[in-house]
């Protein structure tokens, strides 16, 4: 049923944003309970379908519009799911931004019990999940920096790179004549100019994504056309080395065999 769970969490998502509070309504269980992150303006917890939609609604009027949007995986735990989001919020004042982590238990079809936080890891300790958890998540940030890269997208790419953050490109032997490694959040933007240049059109295809705890692999395909309208292919590969929910070392491989080989593995 856990994948099932995650479904009906998604669509709770989905109902919200979508503004539809009749289906947000039906996916609740009569006697739901929903408590509220620690300091939160009105504590609760709001107990009972109507209460916990009474307050929904509340919530919903400060703001001319509103969207959450989740930024890990779904994680499911038995009944259990976890999920960080971002709530956004824009209207009177000054927009809103906010970073939670919301914990379901879904029984029988329906949210029977909801809890939020502050701190993602706090979460996901109250399930006993945060080694597995974590795991996961890095897989899915380096997942999203490159579906942000295809869609240049600069801002969400440097959102999985800590400020201290090392992106060397020694191994790829590129003709490009890229510097050997770069720095910062700086740096990576400048690595993105100097790397896209030469291409009119470049994709970065992740085709597997290896977890080895705090250092992952990412076998990838590039796809280009150059500006001289030659068309090019070839296989790479990254090592990435994370701390917490971030990057601090990405090293690029023209040859994914020694990428494997730098983290133990081979094909």
């Amino acid at each position: 049923m856990s994948q099932e769970n995650v479904e009906i969490v998604q669509a709770f998502f989905e109902a919200w944003n979508a503004g539809d509070m009749d289906a947000v309504r039906e996916m609740y269980d009569p006697d739901v309970i929903v408590r509220t992150a620690e300091g939160w303006l009105e504590p609760g917890p709001y107990v009972g379908r109507e209460a916990v939609m009474r307050w929904f609604e509340q919530l919903r009027e400060t703001w001319d519009a509103d969207v959450l949007e989740p930024i890990s995986a779904f994680i499911d735990a038995a009944d259990h799911v976890v999920v960080k989001y971002v709530w956004r919020g824009v209207g009177h004042g000054p927009e809103s931004n906010m970073e939670l982590t919301l914990v379901f238990t879904v029984r029988k079809r329906r949210i029977f019990y909801v809890e939020f936080f502050w701190d993602h890891a706090e979460a996901l300790e109250t399930l006993g999940l945060r080694e597995q958890a974590t795991s996961r998540e890095n897989v899915e940030i380096v997942r999203r920096f490159y579906e942000a890269w295809n869609r240049r997208e600069e801002e969400t790419q440097t959102e999985a790179f800590a400020p201290e953050i090392e992106f060397r490109t020694a191994g790829l032997a590129s003709p490009v004549g890229l510097d050997a490694v770069y720095y910062g959040h700086a740096g990576l933007r400048k690595f993105t100019h100097e790397f896209r240049e030469p291409w009119e059109q470049l994709f970065v295809d992740p085709e597997r994504i290896i977890d080895r705890g705090e250092q992952l692999v990412a076998l990838l395909r590039l796809r280009g056309k150059g500006r001289d309208g030659i068309e090019v292919e070839r296989p790479f590969a990254h090592v990435w080395t994370m701390r917490g929910e971030r990057a601090v070392r990405v090293e690029g491989y023209a040859d994914q065999q020694k990428a494997l080989e730098a983290v133990g593995l081979s094909e």
